[in-house]
């Protein structure tokens, strides 16, 4: 069984265009798209040295680039990617008592997944972590931020488990949000296991909840005895609080049956993404676990309209346990 942490001691707060603006650090690192809310964010925050980070999913150019500082780490894998960041660029910037502040707004899921482990092996001790929400996505209900074909489904490079031979106990729980080829591409991949939905609820804005409903029912003939039951939730804008959910529900799974395995697999909100990988770093890396992704090669520059409000979370790294940094 895994152990128990309880996350809501861990700090979180909403920020306002002020406090934003108000953010002081040594080291500020973004992923560039063409969002208002990411390049307000990176116009805002004071930093002794502010980094564009690229993602190959957006396809930019260099003619596409903006004139700041930008790295785009030549990488197969998202923990390559954050070491080779490191190591060809920032290594002189990770010294004892930095200020780090990362916007994940922009940022590709499991290169959130991994980012923890990854600045806790680098010696960061607290990390601060800023999402906006956004006012609305552009498309409604038919908002579509991954495109091309499914490249597979895979483990999250860092965060592969040691599982035990399938068993019909064996959960898979999905972040789901508006992507539902996404959610349908890994019920499909993990057709064995029992199958819960986690949805964001409160959502960022009080129509997505709606939104993303109708998105899931273009996947449901993919999960297994999908029905309410199947369903949990937690607010899209807490990563805490998603980490508790996902603690209170796989302590029932593991009362009933300690022997099965766990996936997780989080493509909604990049908040709730946070949720599941602290959750995961927390109290599930060293079991039969893993943290799951469905890979496409493309994603939209910009899905969303406007800026609503900002969020801060501290991300206090030594809580991740020292043989997690061993075996990583």
């Amino acid at each position: 069984m895994s152990s128990s942490t309880d996350h809501s001691l861990f700090r979180r707060r909403e920020l306002s265009p002020g406090d934003v603006a108000r953010i002081e650090c040594d080291l500020f690192l973004s992923a560039y798209n063409d969002s208002e809310r990411v390049r307000t964010v990176y116009s805002s925050v004071r930093a002794a040295r502010k980094v564009w980070l690229l993602h190959e999913e957006y396809g930019y150019s260099n003619s596409d680039l903006p004139p700041e500082e930008c790295f785009a780490p030549m990488a197969v894998s998202e923990a390559e990617w954050w070491i080779r960041l490191v190591a060809d660029y920032l290594r002189n910037d990770l010294v004892a008592g930095s200020r780090v502040v990362i916007d994940i707004t922009g940022m590709m899921r499991p290169h959130i997944m991994i980012m923890p482990l990854i600045m806790r092996q680098l010696g960061v001790d607290l990390l601060t972590v800023l999402y906006t929400d956004p006012t609305s996505y552009m498309s409604g209900s038919r908002t579509s931020f991954a495109s091309g074909s499914m490249l597979g489904v895979r483990q999250v490079e860092g965060l592969e488990g040691a599982h035990v031979s399938a068993e019909p106990s064996d959960v898979l729980v999905i972040g789901a949000g508006y992507d539902h080829e996404l959610v349908r591409a890994v019920a499909e991949a993990k057709r064995s296991c029992q199958h819960l939905v986690l949805l964001g609820l409160p959502s960022l804005q009080p129509h997505m909840y709606q939104e993303s409903q109708a998105r899931l029912a273009q996947a449901t003939e993919s999960l297994n005895r999908f029905a309410d039951r199947s369903l949990i939730f937690a607010p899209a804008d807490d990563p805490f609080a998603t980490a508790t959910v996902l603690q209170q529900k796989m302590a029932e799974f593991e009362r009933r049956n300690p022997r099965g395995n766990f996936y997780f697999c989080p493509v909604g909100s990049k908040a709730q993404v946070l949720g599941f990988s602290w959750y995961f770093l927390t109290e599930r890396r060293n079991g039969p676990a893993s943290m799951l992704f469905p890979f496409k090669p493309r994603y939209s520059r910009e899905t969303s309209v406007g800026f609503s409000r900002a969020h801060q979370y501290d991300l206090e790294l030594g809580c991740l346990l020292d043989e997690d940094l061993a075996e990583a």
